[in-house]
């Protein structure tokens, strides 16, 4: 008997392939309304892509680099603005890039997942990554990294070069590099020195970020309540920062006011401690994430802070209100 043919219900040959990997662009994204009322232009994303591009590498050739291997997440958006998996890859060596100061950008990226990068200009070439972190390859870790080193060995070369910028890497690609006789030079430096300098395209994308965070706040702020957690306040922002577009927020700022002890009569009246720390919420990246911000040090409870499980007890908050700007 002849089995039935199965159809995939979702093939990624099938997928049109889009001009960001993130839907910022999709119609239905609410931030798009947002900023038209707000009267914020749009950034030429084109003008974004080679502006960061050609800084990156001239920071590269300042290097005497041939090219460089990126890891991080934000360093391979930044070179190819073409994101995936970004939270795991921040722990997980997965995916990264080669940048050659004179030649190609290849991305190399996770199975099934060319069609991120298939319309992306700047990607010259997209291939298969090749994993040597333990989690993956288990004790296979150093023939692993030789392997990945050699591809790594042959783009250099056919650059012109064997100084090579890399980023952050595991201990088992270095040994490889420096035993295919590459030189390796740390690459952080370069990313952070391109970033330096913003295009005007750059700021007007930064702009539209912060309207979409701060838009979020307010949504945070419309639902503040009594009884509400942390969590649940928290929440909020995450769901707005997503809709339009953002990817994640790395850390969680949101002190309550400390609800009352067991046995008291009942808050404290008075107060102008606001239930949320606006200082602490954080804004957009470009273009559309929410960046990082610092987070106290220590126990919470040892600090005397409250906890995520704290429900907020909500008094008068006359020091600061969300105003979205334009």
């Amino acid at each position: 008997m002849t089995e039935p043919a199965i159809q995939r219900k979702i093939d990624p040959a099938r997928r049109p392939a889009s001009a960001t990997a993130l839907d910022v662009s999709a119609p239905g994204n609410p931030a798009h309304r947002e900023w038209a009322e707000a009267g914020l232009d749009a950034p030429d994303i084109e003008a974004i892509r080679a502006y960061r591009l050609g800084r990156l590498r001239a920071e590269l050739a300042k290097r005497n680099c041939a090219g460089a291997v990126l890891f991080d997440p934000l360093n391979v958006r930044y070179a190819t603005d073409c994101p995936n998996m970004q939270v795991w890859c921040l722990h997980n060596a997965v995916r990264y890039a080669f940048v050659a100061t004179e030649g190609p950008v290849v991305l190399f990226d996770f199975h099934s997942c060319a069609h991120l990068s298939a319309d992306l200009e700047l990607i010259d070439e997209t291939r298969p990554a090749i994993p040597f972190f333990y989690y993956q390859v288990g004790d296979r870790e150093q023939e692993m990294a030789a392997r990945w080193a050699s591809e790594i060995g042959d783009l250099l070369r056919a650059a012109g070069g064997n100084r090579l910028a890399v980023d952050k890497c595991e201990i088992a690609g270095i040994d490889a590099l420096r035993a295919a006789g590459i030189e390796v030079v740390a690459g952080q430096g370069a990313t952070e020195r391109a970033r330096k300098i913003k295009h005007a395209d750059e700021i007007k994308a930064m702009r539209r970020a912060i309207h979409a965070c701060e838009t979020g706040m307010a949504a945070m702020w419309q639902a503040l309540e009594p009884g509400i957690t942390e969590n649940q306040l928290w929440s909020i922002l995450h769901q707005a920062n997503i809709a339009r577009g953002g990817e994640w927020i790395e850390t969680a700022c949101c002190p309550a006011v400390p609800a009352p002890t067991r046995g008291s009569a009942s808050a404290p009246t008075g107060s102008s401690r606001p239930a949320i720390s606006s200082p602490s919420i954080p804004t957009s990246s470009v273009p559309m994430g929410i960046a990082p911000t610092s987070r106290a040090r220590g126990s919470p409870a040892a600090a005397g802070r409250p906890t995520s499980r704290r429900r907020c007890t909500p008094s008068p908050w006359t020091s600061w209100k969300p105003t979205l700007r334009s």
